[in-house]
């Protein structure tokens, strides 16, 4: 039988996001699970909501080095209907992509590791399975 005891589960740090980060990364999820069988933007969906994730939880930190991502996330999202059909879903998520492209989302990403070693970088590392 598997207990859980409230004193432990407490000290968990856990953010408390705004609306709209809760629904960016609600629909981050959505099109991550839409992509499942893509393995490029699967895996590019993961490391997004990764950055946006570690983004609610060292936003100064990131914002010092230039690597803050939900705004432009969100702004790429802004037309993303969640109840669009799945060949709609997989449309939306190649037009998504690109846009992210475009804004140069995916050098940021890569460039977590090299700005924040010792913080970010320590994180995306241990959290590889």
């Amino acid at each position: 039988m598997l207990e859980m005891f409230r004193t432990p589960l407490a000290e968990i740090p856990i953010p408390r996001t705004s609306g709209s980060s809760h629904s960016l990364l609600s629909n981050l999820a959505r099109l991550r699970m839409a992509a499942d069988g893509l393995p490029s933007p699967a895996s590019f969906l993961e490391d997004l909501i990764d950055a946006c994730v570690m983004e609610c939880y060292f936003r100064e930190h990131m914002a010092e080095r230039d690597l803050l991502f939900q705004d432009t996330v969100a702004e790429a999202m802004k037309d993303y209907t969640p109840d669009a059909t799945e060949t709609e879903q997989l449309a939306y998520i190649e037009t998504f992509q690109h846009r992210l492209i475009e804004a140069k989302i995916p050098e940021r990403i890569t460039r977590i590791p090299e700005a924040s070693p010792d913080l970010l970088g320590v994180i995306l590392k241990e959290g590889k399975v």
